[in-house]
């Protein structure tokens, strides 16, 4: 692949791409694929992921790990977008509502 492709990282909107009248849901990016090399067949592979924890977005090339941010991560030809339905309000809300408890618990201990 050596054409670049721009790609959001939030809130990708497929509405413009539906024939429903119902509300489409957005898309957030999670991960993505580059290739390196002269062919499909040869060349090198590489992952970018974007943590959901903290945020940050990581390369993985084989054993090595690095931390990107996102200005970087909008440079690379990618090869194959991974995108995650975002959630409704109400899950939302009860992830936050988790991860407070969660919070809450560890300084108590």
């Amino acid at each position: 692949v050596s054409t670049r492709v721009s790609f959001p990282l939030v809130e990708l909107d497929l509405s413009p791409f539906s024939s429903t009248t119902e509300k489409v849901p957005l898309y957030d990016l999670t991960g993505f694929i580059t290739h390196e090399g002269s062919g499909a067949d040869s060349g090198h592979y590489l992952a970018y992921c974007r943590n959901e924890v903290d945020g940050n977005w990581y390369e993985y090339d084989d054993s090595t790990l690095t931390k990107l941010d996102s200005a970087h991560v909008l440079t690379k030809e990618a090869y194959v977008l991974l995108y995650q339905k975002r959630p409704s309000l109400s899950v939302e809300a009860a992830r936050n509502k988790t991860m407070e408890m969660i919070s809450a618990e560890e300084i108590v201990k």
